[in-house]
């Protein structure tokens, strides 16, 4: 089902806010999913409570801040022509 509001709303750019609205749909019926992932993921850690929640939000964060790095990194060493 995600996956047919996201193709909905990348090829509904011309339409207004068709779009856009598709997009905010989806993920606010996705926004759910991540603090039911991290209670998850922390039940049963025991005192490794806090250091296994805190890698969970780590992993999330890295997705968010390596792929730029990579690119920059990349671009920096793609030869030109």
């Amino acid at each position: 089902l995600v996956i047919v509001f996201n193709a909905a709303s990348t090829t509904q750019g011309g339409r207004g806010d068709t779009g856009i609205a598709l997009l905010c749909l989806t993920l606010f019926f996705e926004s759910v999913c991540f603090p039911t992932i991290v209670a998850l993921g922390i039940r049963g850690l025991g005192r490794h409570t806090k250091r296994g929640s805190g890698l969970i939000i780590a992993g999330v964060s890295g997705g968010a801040a390596v792929p730029p790095i990579l690119g920059a990194a990349v671009r920096s060493h793609a030869s030109p022509g």
